[in-house]
């Protein structure tokens, strides 16, 4: 092989390695994969294990692959929930899950967890899981259900992942006092022009459990208010069981609870602006963001996980084979600079 050659060769295996990992770099996930989810409860204050906490697990959206894009929609069973998808970040949509699962008696799975504080669900389908907690050891309050993907997407490493630890931080019971005191309200509101059903129910939601459910109807102005609600608890207020043809939406003002109820088969857009809010008791406010409900009303606990799932539909990478391949192309472009030196080195004898 003459010196020309050998150089065209050593260009040809460098442009190779490059064409390859770029490859690897943008492969699409895998719906073969199966995945898992484990939790770990702890302490919020101490940071130590909480054993015997039962956590349940529903299936609630079916994963769909396609080239590099995932998306994911929802199973049968949770098909007419009454809430869009949306965005699996929203605070008020694993509260709104858990109570239609509660409702429709939604088969579920439980375990509970060890002595570490650990329990792991696993040969997970691709899709999206709801956790529910079921029970906490005496003296702790349940903490806020959550939305686990899988695979759910590394952004700081750009890659999917299918083992998924998720951290609920449990908050201890308090002693109730007579002055710790609060209240929280619903106010129901229609954004449709046509005929609106004559009532809804509506669930008062105490630290991640129903305790009270009421009906909503013109007769009380599609309005509640529950009083004496002992402050050192978690409150919140959750559309049952949403009419056919509609999908809600969740607010908060202070401490009302605001559901809006929008007509999914009227053609005509309904005003979204959010103006000022009168509620029943006189009072005005403006709505705040529905994914961030203030200390009165969102549910006890925090969730860490290794990931956020911000977004539906996303676009990711698997980067395990880089490095395995990475050592390949090492060998190869040794190999090409070799050929190159062995080349000059013929140069000059010659």
């Amino acid at each position: 092989m003459n010196i020309s050659a050998k150089k065209i060769v050593a260009v040809l295996i460098t442009i190779v390695i490059c064409f390859t990992l770029f490859s690897l770099s943008t492969a699409a996930v895998s719906p073969e994969l199966r995945g898992d989810i484990t939790l770990t409860a702890l302490d919020k204050d101490s940071k130590e294990p909480i054993s015997g906490a039962s956590f349940r697990i529903y299936r609630i959206a079916s994963a769909y692959f396609k080239d590099e894009e995932i998306s994911f929609v929802y199973t049968d069973e949770f098909r007419n929930c009454g809430m869009e998808t949306g965005n699996f970040s929203d605070a008020y949509l694993p509260v709104h899950l858990m109570v239609h699962a509660a409702v429709n008696a939604i088969a579920f799975e439980e375990k509970t967890t060890d002595i570490s504080g650990k329990v792991t669900f696993r040969n997970l389908q691709s899709g999206a899981y709801l956790i529910v907690p079921a029970g906490m050891k005496d003296g702790y309050l349940n903490p806020s259900p959550f939305i686990v993907t899988v695979p759910m997407k590394d952004e700081t490493q750009n890659k999917w992942i299918y083992s998924i630890d998720a951290t609920p931080k449990i908050e201890a019971d308090k002693d109730d006092t007579d002055e710790e005191k609060t209240y929280i309200s619903v106010k129901k509101i229609w954004e449709t022009y046509g005929k609106t059903p004559d009532s809804i129910n509506v669930s008062l939601i105490k630290d991640g459990v129903i305790v009270e459910s009421v009906v909503l109807s013109a007769a009380n102005n599609w309005y509640h208010r529950w009083d004496n609600l002992d402050k050192n608890h978690s409150w919140n207020v959750i559309e049952t069981d949403v009419p056919a043809g509609y999908s809600a939406s969740y607010e908060i003002s202070q401490t009302t609870v605001i559901i809006r109820n929008k007509d999914d088969n009227s053609e005509d857009e309904t005003t979204t602006n959010h103006e000022d809010t009168t509620s029943p008791d006189g009072s005005t406010t403006k709505p705040t963001d529905p994914t961030k409900p203030n200390d009165t009303t969102k549910p006890t606990g925090e969730t860490e996980s290794t990931t956020k799932p911000e977004e539906l539909i996303d676009t990711g990478q698997l980067n395990w084979p880089v490095p395995v391949f990475s050592v390949v192309g090492l060998v190869l472009f040794s190999l090409g600079w070799s050929m190159l030196n062995f080349g000059k080195k013929d140069e000059k004898t010659v």
